[in-house]
């Protein structure tokens, strides 16, 4: 017997019977997650033999399975999640049937999970705590931070009198209590200069996770959105960028064993993002914030942090149905 089919077996509802033909009935996970009534009919159903283990649900018609030597499907791993088999496991399970395929070895695991480079910010860069000769260009940094809600408390922002990055607002990327990189911000930065320069310039190794040291143990799920500012106001994780994420960060989201909340922005990007989302059994939140609010910051600067946190909370779907309904209303289109 796999450890795969041990795990599904031992994490069946406890109320469940098994038939003479093999099958093992029980009240099945997915319904409520599909948008249908919790299943109490046990029409949840398992089977399994040497070869493998099948799921099917005769209610809202969902199944999965698997056969030796195979990768696991996606919806092997969301029934997986369904009944509460955490992300650690299952990566842990998905690692062990490559290996023994042949398709991936310890050492390439271990180089495909990053570590980062200790690396210094940009030239004469001081923390805006410790300005002390405030001039026009600080100054439009510290009105920036004002308008976009910033507290010193966040993090430890950054400023360069240099010429060349005054301009700028400087965010540095922590990596086990390290700087590993950073992010500037051009603090008036207008549509207009969009086609001449970026609002935002990176500068770190591919596959950074912004703010995943503040994941500590106090807290009990991880709001993961794109941007870094974003994630500052409500103690998240940002992946930066919103057209695609890394394995590495998958990885290093998936170590921290707790449930995830993904935010995405209300653009193009952030609805392809939604498909990946629930391609990995994220939970999504689309929450209901005014149409001028096109990610977490414009709905914090609208509110406040409290506020846009508890919507995120309170709007968090990880049922499929429910997220493409709702993601009618907030992109006005569906996702596919």
């Amino acid at each position: 017997m796999s450890a795969l089919i041990d795990t599904i077996i031992a994490s069946l509802p406890q109320s469940n019977n098994t038939a003479s033909s093999g099958w093992t009935y029980f009240n099945a996970p997915c319904c409520y997650q599909t948008g249908h009534r919790p299943d109490t009919k046990k029409s949840g159903k398992v089977i399994q033999d040497s070869n493998g283990i099948k799921y099917y649900c005769s209610n809202c018609g969902y199944e999965a399975s698997w056969q030796t030597g195979c990768s696991l499907s996606r919806n092997i791993k969301i029934i997986m999640k369904w009944l509460n088999i955490s992300e650690d496991h299952i990566n842990k399970i998905e690692f062990d049937i490559l290996k023994q395929a042949g398709k991936i070895t310890t050492k390439k695991f271990k180089d495909q999970f990053p570590t980062f480079e200790t690396k210094a910010l940009l030239e004469g860069a001081i923390k805006v705590s410790d300005i002390t000769d405030v001039c026009k260009y600080s100054l439009a940094v510290l009105e920036f931070m004002e308008q976009r809600k910033l507290t010193l408390d966040d993090t430890d922002y950054y400023w360069s009198p240099h010429p060349a990055h005054r301009d700028k607002l400087i965010i540095p990327y922590f990596y086990e209590n390290r700087i590993v990189g950073y992010i500037t911000r051009f603090v008036q930065w207008s549509e207009k200069e969009q086609l001449d320069k970026s609002k935002y310039l990176r500068d770190v190794e591919p596959g950074y996770v912004f703010n995943l040291d503040a994941q500590d143990d106090t807290k009990e799920f991880v709001i993961v959105c794109e941007g870094e500012i974003d994630a500052l106001h409500v103690g998240g994780c940002a992946i930066g960028g919103g057209r695609f994420i890394f394995k590495q960060q998958v990885m290093q989201l998936a170590r921290l064993n707790k449930p995830i909340i993904y935010v995405p922005d209300r653009d193009r990007e952030g609805r392809k993002m939604i498909l990946k989302a629930m391609e990995l059994g994220w939970q999504v939140s689309m929450p209901n914030w005014s149409k001028k609010c096109r990610d977490i910051g414009d709905a914090v600067v609208v509110t406040d942090r409290l506020e846009t946190f508890s919507s995120i909370i309170e709007s968090a779907e990880q049922c499929p149905t429910k997220i493409n309904l709702k993601a009618k209303t907030w992109f006005h289109q569906k996702l596919q």
